[in-house]
């Protein structure tokens, strides 16, 4: 089985080592994602990659880009698991279901001027709140970027800015993860898109923005049974 791993905000492909080496069987490609070119070239180039059919786990920021992939080319792409996925980050009045604006354009000011702090800061948030914060809080923090990584600014901007909920739904199979006590990606904003897509949504009651990355084999017999059903 091809699996496109995706990773979010701050990160690289070496994320996913360890869910690489609990799915030995499968091709997986992990590749450290160039904000810099916009998620729609992104979406692009990874489709010229890939070879289907190509399930897609997208987390977070690469859940957005995920879902750009699947609906601009749905032909190499034969499901989407995503893990804390929004179709918005920052709330507005409209949508209710995200951080407020003006916390998210003092992280903007911020990062400009101390990117490390900012960085750690956006690593505290995402284990508040889970139970295995001791294990998943040094896991995450060894697959970070360097503060100084290029793509990091435009990466933040697509952040603070995308909206997909205008897009279709993409046409293949779209499993949803999430953590019932995430502090950026509220439980709503994955209960919303479980709504419009019509997709089954799995909530781990005592986990935070990155749900199962402390349990790489419990992820790996998540996504083998996907495939296997």
């Amino acid at each position: 089985m091809n699996l496109l791993c995706l990773h979010g905000w701050g990160y690289g492909g070496r994320l996913w080592q360890a869910l690489v080496q609990a799915l030995p069987d499968w091709q997986i490609s992990t590749p450290d994602l160039d904000w810099r070119l916009g998620t729609l070239r992104l979406a692009d180039d990874l489709a010229r990659q890939l070879k289907a059919p190509t399930w897609v786990l997208g987390w977070s920021l690469g859940a957005q880009l995920a879902l750009r992939l699947a609906q601009r080319h749905p032909q190499v792409v034969s499901g989407l698991y995503l893990i804390a996925a929004s179709p918005r980050f920052v709330a507005g009045t409209d949508w209710p279901h995200g951080l407020a604006e003006e916390t998210v354009m003092a992280f903007r000011q911020q990062f400009s001027r101390m990117p490390e702090r900012v960085k750690q800061r956006f690593l505290a948030l995402q284990v508040l709140g889970d139970v295995q914060r001791a294990q998943l809080a040094p896991l995450l923090e060894s697959g970070q970027v360097d503060a100084d990584d290029p793509s990091l600014p435009t990466g933040l901007e697509d952040l603070l800015t995308t909206d997909l909920r205008p897009i279709a739904r993409p046409l293949c199979p779209i499993h949803l993860l999430h953590g019932a006590q995430d502090k950026l990606m509220p439980l709503a904003a994955a209960r919303w898109l479980a709504e419009r897509y019509d997709a089954p949504l799995e909530v781990l009651a005592d986990a935070g923005h990155a749900p199962l990355f402390s349990s790489p084999e419990q992820l790996a017999a998540r996504l083998q049974a996907l495939v296997d059903d």
